[in-house]
């Protein structure tokens, strides 16, 4: 057997074993599994239970007792992250990154959830989703180190030293003492080769943790690089002794006694690890190596087939991204001379560690083993690093990536060329297109127009024209066109029905009509006029027409794709789901790019609560096609499906797809700002403002994205920048307003508050002003501003306004009576309900504890409303009922000092008098001075007496 990389050290170790050694050392220990008995018959009975028994050391009974809770109610969110967390204990790292992620996504509060999460995805090897997914600039200030901490350690992982440099000084910095980033610290100088220096912090660790069991085993890697071997042994023993099940301390302890030709004692590790980490590929293929070397053939060809299996169910995205299991993929199956599975394992290796030598050997094995002396690796590209300047080179690397959806990238390579977009060049039409799929339809246009006149007789003109127009809604212009084609050729069933599709964009139907009919008349088998003929019928309502115009192609052998989307409208609008959903998925099997297809079907699917099935129509589009809609459509699906950081990723790549392309970079932002992505919403505004600095649209979202990021000053310039070249547009004042605002500049911001008043903006400009008032101070005169304007109308954000002016104030019997007034118009108010369930509880009227629970059933995930009602049944006497809703609260808000002040009275109220004092003292280390810490801090004094 080939000897294994050893990632973390960067260098091939001389012994068979040794495959994994320093990464080893960051992941924290186990705990061992129990049964639970007790059953319940509410979540949070679950729950509480769970969370005694992990108190106890029970984390199998825990696991069982959380999974009980959430088969009663899957999106309890407190028993979501604490599963999570005892999912860790147990070892079982690639379930608590799903759970964990869950829990994230159904409003978690990251300063709970983001240190378990980085945990598991570390010890999951996806290196590459942390780095995207779950940045330091977004987590709160209590976990930046750690994050930061685990950016330096999964840049490791990939093998991006100066990057994990800079983010372990990041992480120092801001924790000095993080443990985290002194284990990566460990790591580092070794991958420098600083032995003495790691020595050192490894020493230093043993100190600051003793009984920590990534201590010592960053430790022992030390030791074992450095040639201290029986000393690395005993310090790997002592990190096995701590936590049992550290797998990752076992493997190198593995690693080291077999490379010394200790089978014996280390084949009861290879054991321990195989039974209890079946799923485990390290284990698989260090048992394949044990038994190689006494000469057990079958039995290494049955472990080295476990770990391809293992790795085969692996996500792709966590193989990956992990250096060690990629060249254990590569090397298992080499062995069992799959040498086509061993060459893409080892290529993808090679993307993280271009230079080892090993990896390199290793892949011109393989290649030999395939026969393949020369691979050819991206001709195209190759050519033109030759021939920059070849038209021909460039005109076919455009139409390779127009055949893949990459118009932005063709559109470019074309305008590369001297002289392109001035109609002369053979290239032309087909930059003019690449421009308008790329979403550029003023620049499209205009390059084809140009086409047309130098090259009059050019084929295809006419109609790329026509199309052009009327994608522009220029109806009239495209008809002018398509006639002028028609007179020359008046047979061609392609500009007949371009001509007839004008006409009914153009506003003629009835002509439009007869045009589509004489077509299928005479030319029954010709699909597009059918097509858009069934089409008009269905949306007049005429479904049986519809469906007859579609029967005779319908009853074919073959059936276009076209045909079978039209027909699932149809299918979908008549009620038959079942057989729309049959029909668009076969026509996106004929067409797995198509976007319109696959939105449909997305629908579909998300009507259905077929979550899974959306999404993967929504990934085919997207893999079949690199165009703007299908990359949308996935965005768009999976945020639709509650996956907005996967979401976030698909758009951070389209604007790097889209370069300085401005209507594109515009379009995406507006798909990042819906999902609240607003640091990577500017990012691609400001690439596009430098394609196009007078792009308005682009320029008015600038200014929501900077104050949306809280950057008041920045925003300010920009929008007195934009009031000077659009002084008549209202949205230039409203945001130099709210910048004022947030600085504190409270006159002027009254002042452009006003201006706006005057430019249509007359509710958004009042609402400004009542509120410029009342930040300032000057209750009474924002009163008068919203009463002023309420006389002539009951806008129902004005009232809103009004009714947080009089909660402010205390003045519980109008607040409530403006509350009523809102909630007349708007009855399904959930923040409203809250506000009025607060005011009543304050005057101790009636109708108070019904408005919470009215509030709650609305929107049983908002921390506030939670809160509301929790605390409103534990004043009310019933602090059992109330704690499943304070838990919701604290698991979505756990740094409120009120949650956790309210939370703690109710567990003192059920005489959990521990856990009460832990929620206590966590609130007023959070602050001392909240509206209710004379209450907290009374009720904690009179606990600590007991």
């Amino acid at each position: 057997m080939a000897s294994v990389v050893n990632q973390t050290a960067g260098q091939t170790l001389r012994g068979p074993t040794q495959l994994l050694l320093l990464a080893l050392c960051l992941i924290a220990p186990t705990a061992p599994t129990a049964l639970a008995q007790s059953s319940f018959e509410t979540p949070a009975a679950y729950y509480e239970d769970a969370s005694q028994r992990l108190t106890e050391d029970d984390v199998g009974g825990a696991i069982i007792q959380l999974k009980n809770a959430l088969q009663l109610d899957k999106s309890h969110l407190p028993s979501l992250l604490l599963l999570g967390q005892a999912q860790l204990l147990n070892g079982r790292a690639d379930e608590a990154v799903l759970t964990l992620s869950d829990a994230m996504l159904q409003g978690a509060d990251p300063r709970a959830a983001v240190p378990q999460l980085v945990e598991a995805m570390l010890r999951e090897g996806q290196y590459s989703a942390l780095l995207k997914q779950i940045t330091p600039s977004q987590a709160p200030d209590s976990v930046r180190a750690e994050v930061e901490a685990a950016h330096a350690q999964a840049y490791v992982g990939l093998s991006r030293l100066p990057e994990a440099n800079l983010a372990l000084n990041r992480a120092q910095a801001l924790d000095a003492n993080n443990l985290r980033a002194r284990l990566v610290a460990v790591t580092l100088h070794l991958r420098k080769g600083e032995t003495g220096p790691a020595m050192d912090t490894a020493q230093n660790l043993i100190e600051q943790a003793p009984r920590d069991t990534r201590s010592w085993n960053s430790y022992g890697s030390v030791l074992h690089l450095t040639g201290q071997l029986e000393e690395a042994i005993a310090a790997y023993q002592r990190a096995v002794e701590l936590a049992s099940r550290n797998i990752d301390a076992r493997i190198a302890l593995v690693s080291l006694l077999m490379d010394l030709d200790r089978n014996s004692q280390a084949q009861p590790h290879i054991t321990f690890v195989t039974e209890n980490y079946p799923y485990e590929p390290r284990g698989a293929y260090f048992a394949a190596l044990a038994a190689a070397q006494r000469g057990d053939r079958e039995a290494e060809l049955e472990s080295l087939n476990l770990a391809a299996s293992i790795l085969d169910a692996l996500p792709p995205a966590q193989v990956n991204g992990d250096p060690q299991l990629l060249m254990i993929g590569a090397l298992a199956n080499f062995g069992l001379g799959a040498f086509d599975v061993s060459r893409r394992y080892v290529e993808s290796y090679r993307v993280i560690n271009p230079d080892d030598l090993g990896a390199q050997r290793l892949l011109a094995t393989t290649l030999l083993a395939l026969g393949e002396e020369q691979v050819a690796a991206q001709l195209l590209l190759q050519m033109r690093r030759s021939a920059p300047d070849n038209p021909q080179v460039i005109a076919l690397l455009a139409s390779a990536y127009e055949q893949e959806g990459q118009y932005n990238r063709a559109a470019q390579l074309l305008m590369e060329l001297e002289g392109a977009g001035s109609g002369t060049l053979d290239t032309d039409r087909q930059l003019g297109i690449s421009l308008l799929n790329a979403g550029d339809l003023s620049s499209g246009i205009a390059t084809l127009e140009a086409v047309r006149r130098a090259q009059p007789n050019r084929s295809g003109i006419d109609t790329s024209l026509a199309l052009a127009y009327l994608r522009a809604g220029r109806a009239t212009d495209a008809l002018a066109i398509v006639d002028a084609a028609l007179a020359g050729e008046p047979d061609n069933e392609n500009l007949q029905n371009l001509q007839a599709v004008a006409l009914l964009r153009a506003g003629r139907q009835s002509k439009a009509i007869e045009r589509f009919t004489a077509i299928t008349a005479s030319t029954p088998e010709f699909v597009p006029a059918r097509v858009n003929l069934s089409q008009i019928y269905r949306e007049q309502g005429d479904l049986d027409a519809a469906a007859a115009v579609l029967e005779p192609v319908l009853a074919g052998a073959e059936v276009s794709p076209q045909v079978l989307y039209e027909r699932a409208r149809l299918d979908a609008q008549l009620g038959n789901t079942d057989e729309a959903r049959r029909l668009a998925e076969q026509a996106l099997a004929e067409q797995p790019g198509n976007a319109a297809i696959g939105r449909f079907l997305v629908r579909l699917h998300i009507a259905a609560n077929d979550e899974d099935a959306a999404e993967e129509a929504a990934r085919s589009v997207a893999r079949n096609s690199a165009s703007f809609e299908s990359q949308a459509l996935l965005g768009q699906t999976l945020a639709a499906l509650n996956k907005p950081s996967q979401a976030a990723l698909v758009y951070t790549q389209m604007v790097r797809s889209a370069d300085f392309n401005t209507p594109v970079l515009y379009r995406i932002a507006v798909l990042q700002s819906d999902i609240g992505a607003y640091g990577s919403a500017l990012y691609a505004l400001s690439n596009g403002l430098r394609g196009n600095a007078m792009h308005q649209p682009s320029r008015r979202a600038e200014l929501k994205m900077l104050l949306a990021l809280d950057k008041a000053d920045q925003a300010a310039r920009r929008a007195g920048d934009y009031r000077q070249d659009y002084p008549s547009d209202p949205g230039g004042y409203l945001a130099g307003a709210e910048a004022a605002l947030r600085t504190g500049d409270y006159g002027d911001a009254e002042a452009l508050f006003t201006r706006a008043t005057e430019l249509d903006a007359e509710i958004e400009g009042t609402l400004g002003i009542a509120r410029t008032q009342m930040t300032s101070g000057a209750l009474r005169a924002a009163e008068r501003t919203l009463t002023d304007y309420l006389t002539r109308g009951d806008d129902l954000r004005l009232l809103a306004a009004y009714s947080d002016l009089l909660m402010g104030q205390q003045r519980w019997a109008d607040a409530d009576a403006t509350l009523s007034q809102i909630l007349e118009q708007a009855p399904d108010s959930v923040a409203h309900l809250n506000n009025r369930a607060l005011a009543r509880f304050a005057m101790d009227a009636e109708g108070a504890l019904p408005d919470a629970k009215r509030a709650q059933q609305l929107a049983p995930e908002n921390p506030d409303v939670n809160d509301t009602l929790g605390w409103l049944l534990t004043e009310s006497g019933d602090p059992a009922a109330a704690l499943p809703y304070l838990r919701e609260a604290a698991t979505r808000r756990s740094d409120s000092p009120t949650v956790r002040y309210h939370l703690g009275a109710t567990l003192a109220a059920l005489g959990r008098t521990r856990e009460a004092l832990a929620e206590l003292y966590f609130a007023l280390e959070q602050s001392d001075s909240f509206a209710e810490a004379a209450a907290a801090r009374q009720l904690q004094a009179d606990l600590e007496k007991l």
